[in-house]
């Protein structure tokens, strides 16, 4: 029986062979059966079709045309020996004997031993005529070790560790004539390989992939990379029934191992061809394996290390919510206080364009700027009545006590300022060292406005709150008396665009609300929390489950 074949005569995938054996078409979409990646040649365009003996080839409708012995043609009926040009690209039409059945010495296996490459056949010794080497196929070979070289300069460039998969697949096809890919990564609980990206070619993803636990295995367990060159008639994987679910013809898979465990692999397939892998292209596809398994294993640690710092900072913010409720928990009489300060002293900041490390520190000098309060005693500070002189004198000691606190802490050193001087005021008559104008650090005068705003607008058990509104009037008046007057203007600023009004405490007051049991915000209840009866607060971000009693919404911690 003669098998009819189009073998590549030039470029990237010279010397591959298509068998035909009923229609096939041929074009530049991956969903030929003959894929030709050049811009010259069209989607979809030209098929060839059995008739009688024989075949025809006949062009669909192609922009640049296809041509048979240098004829450009509509229809023709092809003879062996013919050549076929498409865009680049030379294919002859040849028949041949098929050869016998696959045995298991078929599939090429190469080993990886410490990442070096280890054939496991013994190598013959040929004496080659220099003639039989042609220029062309040493162009062929040297372009794609220059993409090679490309590929592993490439690929431990990327930290990004999904755009590291992705940025693989795409480098694969670039040196071997596979339609479909996978990397493969190794599971931590189970160890099991499964696919992490996958990917058709021109195409950015290939959704869910069946991928043959026949060939991963093996590779796996004998560290090997491997090659079905047909897989209708290989053996060794006729139980597979991935291999004949997917209607796959060939075949590879490498090994991704670094100081020699294996972290994953590199999968790659192709349809309708019954020889499209070589063992050059596993070569180079266990070349590139290197590069990738460090890689790998670099974005891996760099994965790792940012989620601890995610950590950190979870943790961080977990201390702090722990500082600010004990420095409260004393003082229940300015409960939410804390809170309220922080964020009316990161909306300023932000305005007035701090930048984000900075806004870290206002954040962290905001929760701590009444620490030194833990030093004061209780009496004073639960007084339900305005301090006498002699109490308000010990009062103001809490200032140079929270920066002691601070000061043998070097995590908490850029909250000094805040904690220090956030008390002085900006015609010199303010505490602890009666600084006047810019002889107090900025953060003293940012934190000075923002104090002021909250212990204005919130109530206490000797006054009432002041309305929004003549507090802000408040702000106006005292710009270059008590307050630095660039802040000023900017805190008036952000309250008139409506930036910090949900931080206010009564912002909410006269709603439907509720008060935070945290920070003593009201917090507005919308429909949506009436179905789940969760409301968050806007100002301390704690949940509350809500309760209705008589006309009135109650609310608890979760």
């Amino acid at each position: 029986m003669v098998e009819c074949h189009l073998k590549i005569l030039d470029g990237l995938f010279q010397g591959h062979e298509y068998l035909i054996s009923e229609r096939a078409t041929i074009g530049r979409g991956s969903d030929n059966h003959i894929q030709l990646a050049d811009e010259l040649v069209s989607r979809h365009h030209a098929e060839i079709l059995p008739e009688g003996d024989g075949f025809v080839l006949r062009d669909t409708e192609s922009a640049n045309g296809t041509f048979v012995n240098g004829q450009r043609i509509q229809e023709a009926t092809l003879s062996p020996g013919d050549t076929v040009k498409i865009g680049e690209t030379t294919l002859k039409f040849q028949a041949k004997t098929p050869s016998e059945p696959a045995t298991d010495a078929d599939t090429s296996f190469v080993s990886m031993v410490g990442e070096e490459l280890v054939s496991e056949t013994e190598m013959v010794e040929t004496e080659v005529p220099v003639s039989e080497f042609t220029i062309p196929v040493l162009d062929i070979e040297r372009k794609r070790l220059d993409i090679l070289l490309q590929i592993c300069q490439e690929i431990p460039a990327e930290r990004n560790f999904d755009k590291l998969l992705d940025t693989i697949l795409g480098n694969a096809f670039e040196i071997v004539p596979a339609h479909r890919g996978a990397v493969l990564l190794k599971d931590e609980v189970s160890g099991e390989l499964t696919p992490s990206c996958t990917r058709i070619r021109d195409k950015e993803n290939a959704g869910e992939m069946v991928i043959s636990s026949t060939v991963v295995n093996r590779i796996v367990r004998e560290k090997v990379g491997m090659i079905i060159a047909d897989a209708a008639r290989d053996k060794q994987i006729q139980d597979a029934s991935s291999i004949r679910l997917e209607r796959i013809r060939s075949a590879m898979c490498v090994p991704i191992m670094y100081h020699g465990e294996v972290l994953g692999a590199i999968y790659v397939d192709s349809t309708g061809t019954i020889e499209p892998f070589r063992e050059r292209d596993l070569q180079l596809l266990i070349a590139m394996a290197g590069p990738a398994a460090t890689a790998i294993s670099n974005a891996r640690y760099l994965k790792t290390v940012e989620e601890y710092a995610r950590r950190l900072e979870r943790s961080r913010d977990e201390t702090l919510a722990v500082v600010a409720n004990t420095i409260e928990g004393r003082d229940h009489y300015t409960v939410g206080h804390t809170w309220r300060v922080t964020k009316f002293a990161m909306a300023l900041a932000r305005h007035m364009g701090w930048d984000e490390g900075t806004l870290k520190e206002v954040e962290v000098g905001g929760v701590l700027h009444d620490i030194g309060k833990i030093a004061v005693d209780d009496a004073i500070l639960r007084k339900p009545a305005p301090l006498d002189d002699e109490e308000f004198a010990q009062m103001k000691i809490h200032c140079s006590k929270g920066a002691s606190m601070l000061k043998d802490c070097r995590e908490l050193e850029s909250a000094i300022p805040y904690v220090l001087y956030h008390h002085e005021r900006y015609d010199g008559r303010g505490y602890p060292f009666g600084l006047a104008g810019e002889e107090i650090p900025r953060e003293g005068r940012l934190l000075a406005i923002a104090d002021c705003f909250d212990a204005m607008t919130s109530n206490r058990p000797y006054r009432k709150a002041l309305p929004s509104e003549t507090a802000i009037a408040e702000i106006e008046e005292r710009r270059g008396e008590q307050f630095d007057p660039g802040y000023a203007e900017a805190f008036v600023e952000i309250y008139k665009a409506g930036k910090i009004s949900s931080i206010m405490q009564d912002y909410a007051k006269g709603e439907m609300s509720t008060c935070c049991p945290f920070c003593s915000t009201f917090i507005r209840i919308v429909e949506q929390d009436l179905e789940t009866k969760i409301v968050v607060c806007t100002v301390c971000h704690h949940q509350a489950k809500l309760e209705k009693v008589g006309t009135e919404w109650m609310s608890e911690l979760v």
